[in-house]
């Protein structure tokens, strides 16, 4: 009942859909393949899972932190970093709740977050409600277009005047938004697992079955959550669910990216 299947897929102007085969845990190299066929280049692929391994079991990161700069949205502020200095900009979303304060604590995400900004100046931001961003209010959650238009704050202040964008997972959405209500700004547009939709419909039996929203919903914040059933982090990457360090940071990533 997995939605998001292992797949990546980049857009090319003119709306031509390209697939590039790729396992979620080697999402580097089929990115870099899909940016270099969209004409930004200069990546090539280094080191891998054994690495990453050794990396993680002694909690380094490969390069410190960026520092982090503040957008002005509306009245909402914005938290963003700039990593490289390379000819074309490269603007990343995060998916789910995942602060980029927290991106250079695992090794896998640095390796990955610097790999790209060795090619590209890469520009990478919280989203309102996320992180060091601005909280929202439980009872007035974020739009698609208010997360649009704080992606092009971001870029603003970054002074990009076009990006490619880069879009895991439920931040697909927000993407296409993104190029469709501003083309003039996104050069490209990659998206790693995007989903139409979460939920499944008769015309959609791809989505997340209902029942499995449900209990999510109602059990996925409490701390006995994996003891009830729900291992989130197994749905997510099952391979690193037995990982004891990549699991204490991916629950403290997710306690400082927002709260329940």
């Amino acid at each position: 009942e997995t939605p998001f299947p292992d797949r990546i897929r980049y857009w090319l102007t003119g709306s031509n859909w390209i697939d590039v085969s790729g396992e979620t845990g080697s999402w580097l190299p089929s990115v870099i393949r899909a940016l270099e066929r969209l004409g930004v280049t200069g990546a090539t692929t280094r080191g891998g899972a054994e690495s990453v391994a050794a990396e993680r079991g002694g909690r380094v990161s490969a390069v410190g932190p960026a520092e982090i700069r503040y957008a002005k949205s509306g009245d909402v502020n914005i938290a963003y970093q700039v990593l490289g200095a390379g000819a074309d900009d490269l603007l990343a979303f995060s998916s789910g709740t995942l602060p980029i304060d927290s991106m250079d604590d695992e090794p896998s995400l640095v390796r990955f977050h610097h790999r790209l900004a060795s090619f590209s100046r890469l520009i990478r931001f919280d989203l309102r409600g996320v992180g060091m961003s601005d909280p929202v209010a439980a009872s007035s959650p974020p739009t698609l277009e208010q997360w649009a238009h704080d992606a092009v704050a971001v870029m603003d202040a970054a002074h990009s005047e076009r990006a490619a964008v880069f879009a895991p997972r439920d931040t697909a959405l927000h993407a296409i938004l993104l190029a469709t209500t501003f083309p003039d700004r996104v050069s490209a547009l990659v998206l790693v697992n995007g989903t139409a939709r979460f939920a499944r419909a008769e015309d959609y039996p791809f989505g997340i079955p209902q029942r499995l929203i449900d209990d999510f919903l109602e059990v996925h914040a409490e701390p006995d959550a994996v003891e009830r059933g729900l291992d989130f982090l197994a749905m997510e990457a099952p391979s690193v669910a037995d990982d004891r360090a990549f699991r204490a940071w991916w629950n403290r990533a997710g306690n400082r990216g927002a709260s329940p």
